[in-house]
């Protein structure tokens, strides 16, 4: 009997809003076998077209047709449907060609599971639609997930409709006890609702972020993904076949990239994961490895490390260390004015990013900044120069695994020139950003897995957030040799939205679903020139770009004011204003957050969120917001903020730090609480709706505690 242990679907949604691209989906109309068929766990990676006979399902498809289709039947798949404005249409995602379920012959009640392979654990996709015309209003997972006895499901997709945002996200586990389903069947059954004003013409449903895990745990990607389509007041348009995307083979590591010397404003070089650390420190890095290799077997072997990661004074095995890097970041300047920041440029002052990694095999188990350093005295390159302070906004060690998502997040406080890596990757010094010990999942596959980082940025002198110009990618081999890299697979572009006419040809959302789509090995960001960290969406490339939908949002934190100093032997008083401005072409609620950060030392006050509102602006208005009456101010109505310290002597020569982010919808409140204004989390959720992500997060470290 199988036991359904509850492993984690890769693209949960609702806990940093960023949906996994795991695959490139392949868009045809073809009908493939519907039997089960065998598969082997062992392959690198699945054979492409139907009935191949891989690990991956032979298709996910949307099915616009559901007479017959069942939670174990499928019958002949139809990708179009019509329908009147304002009408509703009930669609299946429909699975054809799971491997069969294998227990390995121990199938009597109690037997263990770890030899298990094959069959149905849990599912993913995304799918998109023009959320200008439709919406979802229901979906249901009972169907193949559940369809043999013991079966329990968790449903970890989007649960709140109707769904409007062009994009919904579904994800099943079936976490009881009993025989995984295989073979073909409904995975979701989806109600779509149309305008009553929706123009006449098609409407593409897409999918994407598409995978099964079977019995091991293992995430596989489908042969085949077919999309469909709503024509609305016309007949249906077929559809255009695509050729399947081929299986990539697995890329040899690249030699390191070059780029121009950078001078601000402009992002790093590289950042990367490095996972062979001995040579490296703070401000050092040797040669960048990309892959290596870890055993589980309560061993110190292969390429790991004994390390007391848990803090019980005895060292841990089967731990592998990896560096998440920096090279080519460029020189901070003070422009000869060291006692002013406001004209400081360059060098770094914090970092973000997001490492993705599969949850079922691997787990983020301790960090370089958090309480307690295993290793140190490697902290990160941002704590290299004197006068550094860490305010460390990293998720939590050990990661509970949930979304396979672990996002680094650190700013400097302190009053030192800030750190940088030199002119250029060749020449100049390089540095870790933050240490990470991985290790295994209990009764983890064999296998090789793949590691990346999305949302990485790092924030200079100015406070404004860059992108790297190259992101370098890792593997780990589990409990075998590293093989050649395994590298993400792209995805393909979409077919722009043309204006709609009485008869137009078939379209893509204008909203598709939020994909990463890096080239492989190496990432190359769109431009050195300043960027943000916006969650990445699927690109519609075309000889006529897309125009802006008439709801054009763009919330901008445009300016911080506040005293260089403030005295605690005498007037412990300044003012402290900002500016936030409406850069949409309408109308514009906004979420206005506002935190200070105090000295490292001396117990100081202000801290958290001294300001919280919303303001309401045309285009191209502004507001300044003057901060007074925050919590624990001593005498409100003033206009002023009163500085504070217990001990001021240990604050001297230290900065108080102030964060402003601005929130386009003023919708975003939830995942960006006090001291989390940077986090990997508040970041994606505040960049998801805002056209500019590059200009809604504003620092100023000042003022500066001084005593005369």
């Amino acid at each position: 009997m199988q036991h359904k242990n509850t492993l984690v679907i890769l693209a949960l949604v609702g806990t940093v809003g960023l949906a996994i691209t795991l695959l490139a989906v392949a868009a045809t109309a073809t009908n493939p076998a519907t039997a089960s068929h065998l598969c082997n766990p062992a392959a690198p990676l699945p054979p492409s077209g139907p009935g191949a006979g891989g690990c991956g399902m032979d298709a996910m498809s949307i099915d616009t047709d559901t007479t017959g289709n069942t939670a174990t039947t499928v019958t002949t798949i139809e990708n179009c449907i019509q329908a009147a404005a304002g009408a509703s249409v009930t669609l299946d995602i429909t699975a054809q060609g799971i491997s069969a379920f294998n227990d390995a012959g121990d199938g009597s009640a109690g037997a263990a599971a770890t030899n298990d392979s094959g069959g149905l654990i849990g599912y993913q996709f995304d799918l998109g639609y023009d959320s200008s015309v439709l919406s979802v209003t229901a979906a249901g997972t009972n169907f193949m997930l559940g369809a043999n006895a013991g079966s329990s499901i968790f449903n970890a997709g989007e649960t709140t409709f109707p769904d409007t945002d062009g994009n919904f996200a579904a994800a099943a586990l079936d976490t009881g006890v009993g025989v995984l389903e295989s073979g073909s069947g409904v995975l979701e059954r989806v109600t779509i609702a149309v305008s009553g004003t929706a123009p006449i013409g098609q409407y593409t449903l897409a999918l994407s972020n598409v995978s099964h895990l079977d019995a091991t745990g293992t995430s596989y990607l489908p042969d085949v993904t077919n999309v469909g389509a709503i024509a609305v007041g016309q007949a249906c348009v077929p559809i255009p076949t695509v050729t399947p995307v081929p299986t990539l083979p697995p890329t040899p590591t690249p030699g390191p990239p070059t780029c121009p010397t950078p001078a601000p404003p402009s992002g790093m070089c590289v950042m990367g994961i490095d996972t062979l650390v001995a040579g490296n420190a703070n401000a050092t890095i040797g040669a960048i490895d990309q892959c290596a290799r870890i055993n589980e077997n309560n061993v110190t072997d292969a390429d790991e490390t004994a390390v007391d990661i848990d803090g019980d004074t005895v060292l841990d095995t089967d731990v592998l260390l990896i560096d998440i890097t920096a090279q080519g970041i460029p020189a901070f300047n003070d422009n000869g004015t060291p006692a002013n920041p406001a004209d400081d440029s360059g060098g770094i002052l914090g970092f973000q990013y997001q490492l993705q990694y599969p949850p079922f095999s691997l787990t983020v188990a301790a960090q370089s900044l958090q309480s307690g350093n295993p290793f140190a005295p490697v902290t990160s390159l941002i704590d290299v120069n004197a006068g550094s302070s860490i305010f460390d906004a990293s998720t939590a060690v050990p990661d509970d695994n949930v979304a396979g998502v672990w996002g680094g997040t650190a700013l400097d406080t302190g009053t030192g020139p800030l750190s940088n890596v030199g002119a250029n990757i060749e020449s100049g010094p390089d540095g870790v950003l933050q240490r990470l010990a991985i290790t295994t999942e209990a009764a983890v596959a064999a296998g090789q897995v793949l590691l990346t980082l999305t949302n990485n940025v790092h924030l200079d002198a100015t406070g404004q957030t860059y992108s790297p110009t190259n992101t370098l990618i890792a593997n780990i081999a589990i409990n075998r040799a590293c093989s050649a890299l395994l590298t993400p697979t792209p995805s393909p572009s979409p077919s722009p939205t043309p204006p709609r006419t009485p008869s137009p040809p078939p379209t893509q959302p204008a909203t598709p679903p939020r994909t990463f789509t890096p080239p492989p090995t190496v990432i190359a960001s769109p431009s050195p020139t300043r960027t943000a960290a916006p969650i990445p969406t699927m690109a519609a490339p075309s000889a006529t770009p897309t125009p802006l939908a008439p709801g054009f949002h763009d919330a901008r934190a445009a300016r911080i004011s506040a005293s260089h100093s403030v005295n605690l032997s005498g007037n412990s008083t300044g003012r402290i204003t900002f500016t936030v401005v409406n850069d949409g072409n309408h109308f514009e609620t906004i979420g206005v957050y506002l935190d200070i950060i105090p000295p490292a030392d001396g117990n100081c006050f202000p801290a958290g969120r001294i300001r919280q509102t919303v303001v309401n602006l045309n285009p191209r208005d502004r507001v300044t917001l003057t901060v007074d009456g925050y919590p624990g101010d001593p005498t409100p109505g003033d206009g002023k903020v009163t500085f504070a310290c217990s001990q001021p002597v240990a604050a001297q020569g230290q900065n108080f730090t102030l964060i402003l982010g601005v929130d386009a919808h003023a919708d975003d409140l939830a995942s960006c609480p006090p001291n989390k204004l940077i986090s990997a989390v508040c970041l994606a959720s505040r960049n998801d709706d805002d056209a500019d992500g590059t200009d809604n997060t504003r620092i100023r470290t000042s003022p500066t505690v001084v005593i005369h």
